[in-house]
């Protein structure tokens, strides 16, 4: 993202300091981390309390939604461009929790009914993604 829609406020341009990168390489990093930070996530490895502010749901849902675009796009996009195409693609249930969690974005109450359902699609993305590897 910083390559290719940076501001230059200060310094070189973006383009003369990082190499692009292809869809085959940006679809294998995010395979690597869906398979790995994110698959720990999902079977409860590790501590889960930082997911119970909706805000950092929103961040897991919408980091799913973009990834699994990036999978089968081989193109990184917004996180809002990526839910609708999420909804869309995976429906129901997971339409509605898509849609509340851009809505979450910037709250930061603390939802413990929620984080279930949140658990549940980063576990349903990694399954996706297992099977696109």
């Amino acid at each position: 993202m910083t390559r290719e829609r940076g501001l230059v406020v200060a310094g070189p341009d973006p383009r003369e300091l990082i190499d692009p990168i292809g869809p085959d390489q940006l679809r294998a990093a995010v395979l690597a981390s869906m398979l790995g930070d994110w698959a720990g996530r999902a079977r409860g490895d590790g501590d889960v309390a930082w997911l119970r502010p909706r805000n950092y749901q929103a961040f897991a849902v919408l980091t799913m939604c973009r990834d699994l675009y990036v999978l089968e796009q081989g193109v990184l996009v917004s996180k809002p461009v990526a839910a609708a195409w999420a909804s869309r693609r995976l429906g129901p249930p997971w339409a509605a929790l898509v849609e509340r969690a851009l809505g979450w974005r910037a709250d930061e109450r603390v939802d413990d009914r929620s984080l279930g359902e949140t658990l549940g699609f980063v576990a349903h993305a990694v399954e996706l993604a297992r099977s696109a590897s």
